[in-house]
């Protein structure tokens, strides 16, 4: 799983600052594998590259995405409620890589 989002942080009632956020989460052999640290780069359709890592346990992945397809509009919340405001697929090529302190895990 991977999800980025930019939220607004409030205080007092007024937005105080704007951050982006990111998880990464790989299940592999019954073990969950947190990345909590991400970066992305993503186009405005048909291709995504994700890298992630968690210092404190020396891993460290990347996912990478691309279709061609045109995909389906998804609503998501807005200031103003919900909203067509992203796109989704299910076709595409994915790569997923994964390393555990230095030794590849994921290929």
């Amino acid at each position: 799983t991977a999800t980025g989002a930019r939220r607004s942080l409030l205080a007092g009632g007024a937005l105080e600052r704007e951050e982006d956020v990111g998880l990464v989460g790989i299940h592999l052999d019954g073990e969950f594998w947190p990345f909590p640290e991400v970066e992305w780069t993503v186009a405005p359709w048909g291709a995504w590259r994700v890298t992630a890592s968690y210092a404190d346990r020396g891993t460290s992945c990347t996912i990478e995405a691309e279709t061609d397809d045109e995909g389906c509009a998804v609503r998501v919340p807005s200031k103003s409620g919900m909203v067509d405001g992203a796109r989704e697929t299910y076709r595409g090529t994915l790569r997923v890589t994964m390393f555990d302190n230095g030794r590849e895990v994921v290929s």
